[in-house]
């Protein structure tokens, strides 16, 4: 359910598409250990992230999800209302508050999978890849209530949808 609604689109107009580039992150490449969670020996650093401009975008939504994990989709990291002129993220150290400051401005996280706000990295279990999306949403209004989940979110969000992005990085436990 939740993976369905991950692929949210906006009925109503043409959905633009966002350009997202990465220093420390290449697309379909394995992620750096710096990027991966503490248990498995990483740094839990967020790969840095910059995006194109949409026009007419009232805020952008960051998602990190893995689709492979056994238990279903799992949610990495959300930023579910980071303001137009924000347009890149920096490789930060993880922090599990409400919010994030991002050059002097603060970002409130969404909880992830673990139930916790903030970015975790990857954490496989043991056996094949795992693949981990880095998703930049454009929408065209501002959700000032994440809600109390990553569903319930997307939710509040479909429909104003107008642009979308994505670099996908691979991890495998060794």
């Amino acid at each position: 359910m939740l993976l369905n609604t991950i692929v949210i689109m906006n009925q109503k107009n043409k959905m633009g598409s966002i350009k997202i580039t990465s220093k420390s992150l290449k697309n379909n490449r394995q992620i750096s250990r710096m990027h991966i969670c503490t248990n498995q020996g990483g740094n839990n650093l967020n790969p840095d992230l910059a995006w194109t401009n949409i026009p007419g975008a009232k805020s952008y939504v960051l998602l990190v999800f893995d689709p492979d994990a056994p238990s279903g989709t799992w949610i990495h990291w959300l930023l579910p209302n980071i303001p137009p002129k924000i347009k890149k993220i920096p490789s930060l150290p993880a922090s599990d508050n409400k919010s994030l400051e991002v050059y002097g401005v603060k970002i409130k996280q969404g909880k992830n999978s673990w139930g916790k706000y903030g970015y975790i990295g990857p954490c496989p279990p043991p056996g094949n890849p795992h693949k981990y999306y880095f998703v930049v949403y454009a929408l065209d209004k501002v959700i000032d209530d994440p809600g109390n989940n990553t569903e319930e979110f997307l939710q509040k969000v479909k429909g104003h949808v107008i642009g979308k992005g994505n670099l996908m990085g691979t991890f495998r436990r060794s």
